[in-house]
């Protein structure tokens, strides 16, 4: 069985990959561009531990060996939206972001942001971020967080912390749909499959299933 942190790794690497969840009227296509010096991770420590950094990394140079692209991990652990493990948004973005003239960013908050009880942090904070990404040039795909992986009965994916997640997520599909961004689902496909296989099998212990489960149900994108 793979890890959760794999399963996320791969779920995110999927929904990227595969032309990711993107908003409506735009052609799904290729996310990594020949060219793409450098692209940027950014993130939380699910980003900075290279939970799934390692696995973009991977596809792009095996399948596209002759491409000019680079990649820049600049996640840091418990990070939000608002950049407050930068100071702020202004100064983590002018200090960070902007003097490595991305081409392409991955942006995948949201686990830290719920901690307030609430979405409030992640829908104030996230639009602004994406803006001053925006007038970098750089292409820009918003990553939903992964949900969390317990058994509470009741709750979605067996935990409660979900239902702010959930809320996160859909801000986040919002505000890609408004700024006409790529946008990765990866919180609903997961959860459906955590409660599919609750269902079936009523098991009381944290779910190890393999990212598979996805491919196969057509969810992971």
């Amino acid at each position: 069985m793979l890890s959760k942190s794999t399963q996320r790794s791969l779920v995110i690497l999927l929904s990227l990959l595969a032309g990711g969840s993107f908003c409506p009227g735009q052609e799904k296509e290729f996310f990594f561009h020949d060219g793409d010096t450098p692209v940027l991770f950014l993130g939380d420590s699910i980003t900075e531990q290279q939970r799934y950094t390692v696995y973009i990394e991977a596809y792009v140079l095996s399948r596209y060996p002759k491409w000019n692209i680079s990649f820049r991990n600049v996640g840091i652990g418990g990070d939000t939206a608002g950049l407050e493990r930068r100071r702020d948004i202004d100064t983590g973005v002018k200090r960070d972001i902007l003097p490595l003239h991305p081409k392409a960013i991955t942006v995948d908050f949201g686990m830290n942001d719920g901690r307030s009880g609430n979405d409030q942090n992640y829908a104030r904070n996230a639009p602004k971020l994406m803006d001053l990404l925006i007038a970098s040039g750089a292409r820009i795909a918003l990553c939903t967080p992964s949900p969390e992986e317990h058994f509470q009965p009741g709750q979605p994916g067996g935990s409660g912390y979900n239902q702010i997640l959930g809320q996160i997520s859909a801000d986040a599909k919002r505000i890609a749909a408004e700024k006409h961004l790529a946008f990765a689902d990866q919180f609903t496909p997961f959860v459906q499959v955590i409660d599919e296989v609750h269902a079936a099998e009523g098991n009381s212990q944290n779910l190890k299933f393999t990212p598979m489960a996805c491919i196969r149900s057509g969810r992971a994108t």
